[in-house]
């Protein structure tokens, strides 16, 4: 079993002075009772182009689900090698040179933000690629 760590609970906001919050959570995910340490991640398998520019694991139905961004691609990880799960319409995403992906799971989707482009979704329980959020 993963060891388990009971920090104060993660809240970036409050006062650094006199506060009981955890202002900074680095390398850890939240578990129950306190946070976990971040399992060991091999980000490239040789299948990505590009620097990494953001990733996202995530739990969904029992199977854990990995995104990973490029400044150009959005990666899947399939158990095996990363799936380039790029959108199909609207061609390569243009990352400037200090820009990142921000990534958050809702539900069935994995919303994917740069800055630059329209916010994406990735449908977990149907799609093969990433479309625009829309609305």
């Amino acid at each position: 079993t993963m060891p388990r760590f009971p920090f104060a609970e993660y809240d970036p906001d409050q006062a650094n002075f006199d506060s009981p919050a955890l202002p900074v959570a680095q390398n850890c995910v939240p578990s129950d009772g306190g946070y976990a340490p971040l399992s060991g991640i091999a980000i490239d398998d040789g299948t990505i182009t590009g620097e990494v520019r953001g990733v996202i694991e995530y739990e969904y139905q029992g199977t854990r689900e990995r995104f990973v961004g490029t400044a150009t691609k959005l990666w899947r990880w399939d158990g095996a090698a990363y799936e380039d799960v790029t959108r199909t319409s609207g061609g390569n995403y243009t990352l400037g040179d200090t820009d990142f992906w921000s990534f958050e799971a809702f539900g069935d989707f994995i919303l994917a933000f740069n800055g630059n482009d329209v916010p994406q979704k990735f449908d977990l329980s149907s799609a093969t690629d990433f479309t625009a959020l829309g609305g």
